[in-house]
């Protein structure tokens, strides 16, 4: 497997196309949906960017992540637990959102889900932190999932709109500190 790693809009349409044709995950409803109807106009609008992960040899997605940004309520305990300014007159915290993340159904238990979270985790330090303030990196994760983003250091904060989503936070010197 020779595994390399693009920005979405990199690609010719065709390709983009063909290779999300092929790609498949435990949750369609929710990630194929969003891949079917949904990313192609957040991308061209500018309202996320993806970052895609391809097996070469194979020619097929690994997966993928896009990024946008966000503003989040940080609780007074996290705030401190977790080393995140705390000053009265922010009630709402800059944050970077991985809005969608996946890996296909038939690279997963391989540990790429891992590296492909430490590959965004790069992109949001080297990127987009490095010009832009933020506090913590959020994301909403399907109840399948909410193990996974624990084991990477992600904790529960809330719940996302809708039954089944869990609003999962990771502060920004957590990330520079596992990257260290």
């Amino acid at each position: 497997m020779q595994l390399v790693f693009h920005k979405l809009s990199d690609l010719p349409s065709s390709k983009q196309l063909d290779l999300f044709e092929k790609f498949s995950t435990q949750e369609p409803d929710y990630i194929e949906s969003f891949i079917k109807n949904k990313l192609n106009r957040y991308e061209g609008n500018h309202l996320v960017h993806t970052k895609v992960l391809i097996d070469r040899e194979a020619d097929k997605l690994v997966g993928f992540f896009s990024l946008t940004m966000n503003t989040v309520n940080l609780a007074k305990k996290y705030k401190r637990n977790h080393s995140v300014f705390t000053d009265e007159k922010f009630t709402e915290y800059p944050a970077i959102d991985i809005s969608y993340f996946a890996i296909d159904s038939g690279y997963q238990k391989y540990g790429l889900g891992r590296s492909l979270m430490q590959l965004a985790f790069k992109v949001i330090l080297e990127t987009v932190h490095e010009y832009v303030g933020a506090s913590v990196v959020t994301l909403t994760s399907l109840d399948s999932a909410v193990g996974f983003y624990n084991k990477i250091g992600f904790e529960e904060a809330g719940h996302g709109g809708m039954r089944n989503e869990h609003l999962m936070l990771l502060s920004i010197p957590e990330i520079e500190t596992m990257l260290t």
